[in-house]
């Protein structure tokens, strides 16, 4: 292939995208103090001194008031808007590309996208309140803007040695993707076979993903020569080739375990060292983010003092008997309003607590009458026993599936389970006239009810009128007795 062009500027490596600035929403950032050096910065900022004030605070608002997305916004609409100038307004005879700043306040004709830019730049006085967060969102947009740069070079560098190539027609087509590239942002394997970085870096992926971490092999078909480690580094990021020379490194070692005396692996993490002490029955792990104590025999979490087998046993006896209760919680009901626990064997599905409070066996809400199995998909009366049924069946298969062990443990504790039994013979389906029967029935008992309170109301309402005639009558006879005694002096 033809080596890179002498008057190239571009340098082949992997670019890494700018870091995403946080933008939450913190208690600092929700102070008055940040928030006014946000917007006097952007306001006083070169960038942003034709933009208006309004349209900074919206922008603000809309990146939960921190800096650097608040300057990424308004930058995208400030790139927005001058193109949209470009596409409106008449170019001077200069064939410019830029928008003349003289023609951006006299286009009364072009409608804005996001602002329309003042007529001058605005005074530009910036003064900072003391705050510690502001001065770390500062260094954080500085490192941006320095990376968007780098960024932008790297393009403009790309695009200019894809233009000295074409010239010259020394554009290579990656066997891949069949798009013509330059050498530079080409890789080989060790036996010469090219790939654009872009392919490359996508089947590494799928390699990575398949387990072949050890070592990247050719995509060409037939061919099994690997990549070398340096034109590794250049199709992938740095965080998947961290992860790449970590699974390689782990590889290596677990091939050369059985000649390395002493060496033990974590099994929660990717954790080796070589311990001095070769007796002991526990591995602790040194890395910071792991931490377990494992058992060296089982590769389970230290179980210490008992054994592998007595802690196998005491596992499943605990699994079991948390099944267990998921069982009997699901037949339990509790009052919404005491707290009071039951169980129900027979009648309908309203039941009432002997604190008063009334709730509906199935879907175990608060009720207060019947209307709840008139205008819900409850019903009053229902098989109780195939409903205990299923929901014993429904809780045990539940329980089992949360194991995590071997299909032999899932089994064992299935047999030692409580038996649910075979469930009971299924009620007819009630045909038209008794589901008919059982409105009428529901409607006669909320007729009756209606009519107590009725009649509760009647009876309170007569009380209170025999009640005002007795005080009425007792007014009058007070009245005519100081009659009485008035005339008699």
């Amino acid at each position: 292939p033809k080596p890179p062009l002498k008057n190239s500027t571009l340098q082949a490596k992997q670019e890494n995208p700018a870091p995403a600035t946080s933008a939450a929403n913190d208690d600092a950032r929700k102070t008055t103090t940040y928030r006014t050096n946000v917007k006097n910065f952007l306001s006083c900022h070169n960038n942003f001194l034709r933009v208006p004030v309004t349209a900074i605070e919206s922008a603000m608002r809309q990146s939960a008031f921190s800096l650097v997305p608040a300057y990424q916004l308004l930058s995208s609409w400030l790139q927005e808007e001058l193109e949209h100038l470009k596409k409106g307004i008449a170019q001077p005879q200069t064939n410019t590309n830029q928008v003349p700043f003289y023609c951006v306040g006299n286009r009364s004709s072009v409608q804005p996208l996001h602002f329309r830019f003042l007529q001058g730049n605005r005074y530009k006085k910036f003064y900072e309140l003391p705050c510690d967060i502001f001065r770390k969102d500062l260094e954080a947009l500085e490192v941006y803007k320095r990376e968007s740069a780098e960024k932008q070079d790297f393009e403009l560098a790309k695009s200019i040695n894809e233009e000295e190539y074409a010239k010259e027609g020394a554009l290579m087509a990656c066997p891949c993707c069949y798009e013509d590239v330059t050498f530079d942002l080409m890789t080989q394997c060790t036996d010469g076979h090219l790939f654009c970085i872009q392919c490359a870096a996508r089947f590494a992926k799928v390699q990575l993903e398949e387990g072949k971490a050890s070592q990247l092999t050719c995509f060409e078909n037939g061919c099994e020569f690997p990549f070398a480690r340096d034109q590794v580094q250049r199709f992938l990021d740095e965080k998947t080739f961290h992860y790449y020379q970590r699974q390689a490194q782990m590889n290596e070692i677990r091939k050369a375990g059985d000649s390395i005396q002493g060496l033990e692996e974590c099994p929660f993490c990717e954790f080796a060292m070589i311990l001095e002490d070769n007796d002991s029955s526990v591995f602790e792990c040194k890395n910071e983010s792991c931490g377990v104590a494992s058992c060296r025999k089982c590769k389970k979490k230290s179980h210490i003092p008992l054994t592998c087998k007595e802690a196998d046993e005491d596992q499943r006896l605990s699994m079991q008997s948390k099944i267990a209760d998921q069982m009997s919680e699901a037949l339990v009901r509790e009052c919404p309003s005491c707290k009071k626990r039951f169980l129900k064997e027979t009648g309908c599905n309203k039941m009432v607590c002997p604190c008063g409070q009334a709730m509906c066996y199935l879907c175990r809400k608060p009720i207060s009458g019947y209307e709840h199995f008139k205008n819900s998909t409850c019903i009053l009366h229902t098989d109780t026993a195939a409903e205990d049924h299923a929901a014993l069946e429904k809780a045990r298969q539940a329980g089992l599936n949360e194991i995590q062990g071997p299909k032999e443990l899932v089994s064992r504790i299935d047999a030692e389970l409580p038996s649910v039994g075979k469930p009971p013979p299924k009620k007819p389906t009630p045909n038209a006239q008794e589901l008919a029967r059982q409105r009428v029935l529901i409607q006669t008992q909320l007729q009756r009810a209606r009519n107590l309170q009725r009649q509760q109301q009647l009876a309170t309402a007569a009380q209170k009128r025999a009640l005002q005639r007795n005080r009425e009558l007792e007014t009058l006879r007070k009245k005519q007795r100081l009659k009485k005694r008035t005339n008699v002096r």
